[in-house]
């Protein structure tokens, strides 16, 4: 294949390409990258499929798309089965009016899933992401599951979800991250669709949770333990402590006084680090670097987020790091 479309939908050519940019193939929209050789003229190729997909997956998704159509019909609305945009040349799982429904069950990568929100915002179609069993909630968020996340006041960061073998809809709502600890979360099922939307669409007040000493403590050990361990990230993050002059094991009782959003990497725990030394006035770590790629958040959830922390880093104030500090100011 000698052209492909690039981000502004302009087709070009493989002799032309770039090759740190990604391009889509124009029959099936998939990512497709250049090659060149030193014989052979520039083409492009598809992504590789080294990962396989599981045949029961392929048929679970096959199976949710005939039932999630059926519910949405049931509940008064007009929907069909694979019907094509034509100003994206998109064909989502299942369209309905001005919505697109999407049932995923295998693995998406950041790039695919950028382009086919590209094309939806193009054809002014929104988008819902039912997700299937490959990406159900375990301790901590995934880097493919992040991407999939939403934020809406009446349910904050949430994740939506449809279940084959009960044939029911879910939604992970309320969802709360910190250090060392298991995904906050709450849950709604139902095996109605206009229960679903209801549910999506009713205001409701989600007070921000709590941590007690006794869960402090017990991340304060966990972080001990894990700066013994040999991770990468851990490591350069204790490196980055080292050289603002505070050792990582002095800031466990700090990090994980809030529950914060569920947008950042490792946990969030590079993210409050960051937000720890710049308080202490120890270095200027990047914040936003924190967050999971992919994942768009609002300055006011992301500023929510630091002011809990910091208000409850100013209550510390016989903390022996803080009160060290001050000494030597």
């Amino acid at each position: 294949m000698y052209w492909a479309y690039n981000d502004h939908r302009q087709l070009v050519a493989a002799v032309q390409a770039h090759p740190d940019q990604t391009y889509w193939c124009p029959q099936c929209g998939a990512v497709v990258h250049v090659r060149r050789g030193r014989v052979n003229r520039a083409y492009f190729a598809h992504e590789s499929t080294a990962i396989n997909v599981d045949p029961k997956e392929t048929a679970q998704h096959a199976t949710g798309k005939r039932q999630l159509v059926t519910l949405v019909r049931q509940a008064g609305y007009s929907a069909g089965l694979e019907r094509s945009l034509p100003t994206s040349r998109q064909r989502p799982d299942i369209l309905a009016g001005r919505w697109a429904l999407e049932y995923q069950c295998a693995p998406l990568s950041a790039a695919t899933y950028r382009h086919r929100m590209h094309g939806y915002r193009r054809a002014g179609v929104a988008v819902l992401w039912l997700l299937g069993s490959r990406y159900a909630l375990k301790r901590t968020l995934s880097r493919q599951t992040a991407q999939f996340l939403r934020w809406r006041p009446q349910l904050g960061w949430h994740l939506t979800y449809y279940d084959v073998s009960q044939q029911r809809l879910g939604v992970a709502y309320d969802l709360w991250q910190a250090p060392f600890l298991p995904l906050r979360v709450r849950w709604f099922w139902t095996t109605r669709w206009e229960e679903f939307v209801a549910f999506l669409r009713t205001p409701r007040t989600l007070p921000v949770p709590t941590i007690s000493a006794a869960v402090i403590s017990h991340q304060q050990r966990q972080l001990n333990w894990r700066c013994q361990q040999p991770v990468w990230w851990l490591r350069h993050l204790q490196e980055q402590c080292y050289r603002a002059g505070v050792p990582l094991t002095m800031l466990g009782d700090l990090v994980g006084r809030t529950y914060a959003a569920p947008v950042y990497q490792h946990g969030g725990l590079e993210w409050r680090v960051a937000v720890v030394l710049r308080w202490l006035g120890r270095a200027r770590l990047p914040v936003q670097s924190r967050i999971w790629p992919g994942i768009v958040v609002d300055q006011r959830v992301s500023s929510a987020d630091y002011q809990r922390l910091v208000l409850a880093l100013s209550r510390c104030t016989n903390h022996p790091l803080i009160s060290r500090i001050k000494t030597k100011k």
